[in-house]
């Protein structure tokens, strides 16, 4: 009941008059030095998140799955403080930093979202609405594959702008440009970015995908839920989405080539079997080379081995054949 107190008067909630003059409870209020607070704190590294679905989810599953897809170094508690909202509390600041800044972090096909938590806050005022993705913007023109345009495009159309995508030799164009944002879940998706020129074009339309999204609806574009579970009237249930608008999440893969120039080869690695009277022998074509056999005898160069290296073992294989046929 207290919550639909209005600030500065008289609210009617259910047909009762509820006055939030100055009562005797506020005539004694509790002064908390919320600093020294967190100071007792076991750690300061607290998240909340909110699973954002319709669907009738099992905690356990939940957060299994979190588990295995944030891959933690350190331990994590986590308490449900209710309308599928979480306190995370985690041991170590790296862990803390992977879950705000990664993600979308999906738990059969619906995204978890998380936010910072101060502490001081009441944990369920916290707004947790806002979702990291990468936006792919199609078919450019090269002169708008920068950084600059990125994050003009992403601040007006698709959310704050974490970070425009790049190679690894800092370049922004490709085949279409990467923008990580801050998407809310509250409001749709986008389909396209229009995009006219100065000198009075006709606006293009370039098409906008969004890299391992969660389920949206077809027909208003908010993730979340499906087109069975969507809020509009029927009369506006008008299929304005599609399944490609989503995309894979991207890796970059760099493709090159080298050219090494062949060795020069000054000595010559043949060996050549000639009959004799006494039967096939092993006859160098080299001085060079680094073991010779004479008569009955092998006897080895140690000047040719230093020189030959690692075939020493090779040629040492092909002389003990030679030898069989003697």
């Amino acid at each position: 009941m207290a919550s639909a107190i209005a600030a500065g008067g008289v609210k009617k909630k259910l047909g009762v008059k509820i006055c939030e003059d100055k009562a005797p409870e506020d005539d004694d209020i509790l002064v908390v030095d919320f600093a020294e607070a967190r100071k007792e704190l076991k750690t300061p590294w607290i998240i909340i998140g909110r699973y954002n679905s319709k669907r009738i989810f099992n905690t356990a599953g939940l957060f299994t799955r979190m588990r295995q897809v944030w891959q933690l170094h350190g331990g994590i508690e986590e308490k449900g403080i209710g309308e599928k909202k979480f306190l995370l509390v985690l041991e170590r600041e790296g862990d803390y930093n992977h879950i705000l800044k990664g993600g979308p972090w999906l738990y059969m096909n619906d995204a978890f979202l998380v936010a910072k938590y101060d502490g001081i806050s009441s944990p369920m005022e916290v707004p947790i609405n806002l979702m990291p993705i990468w936006v792919r913007v199609l078919d450019l023109p090269i002169t708008m594959m920068t950084k600059k345009w990125g994050e003009t495009i992403g601040e007006k159309y698709l959310g704050h702008v974490r970070e425009v995508g790049k190679d690894n030799r800092g370049h922004v164009w490709a085949a279409f440009l990467r923008i990580r944002v801050e998407h809310n879940v509250d409001v749709p998706i986008k389909r396209w970015i229009p995009i006219a020129g100065k000198e009075g074009s006709k606006p293009r339309r370039f098409d906008v995908k969004y890299e391992g999204a969660p389920h949206f609806c077809f027909f208003c574009g908010i993730f979340g839920h499906n087109d069975r579970s969507c809020l509009l009237p029927e009369e506006e249930k008008l299929v304005r989405y599609c399944e490609e608008q989503r995309a894979s999440p991207f890796r970059y893969v760099e493709h090159r080539s080298y050219y090494v120039p062949a060795e020069d080869k000054k000595i010559k690695r043949s060996l050549h079997f000639s009959p004799t009277s006494s039967g096939w022998k092993l006859t160098p074509e080299s001085d060079n080379l680094g073991a010779m056999v004479l008569g009955n005898q092998l006897y080895g160069d140690q000047e040719g081995e230093d020189r030959m290296g690692g075939r020493r073992s090779l040629c040492q294989n092909q002389y003990k054949k030679c030898w069989q046929l003697l």
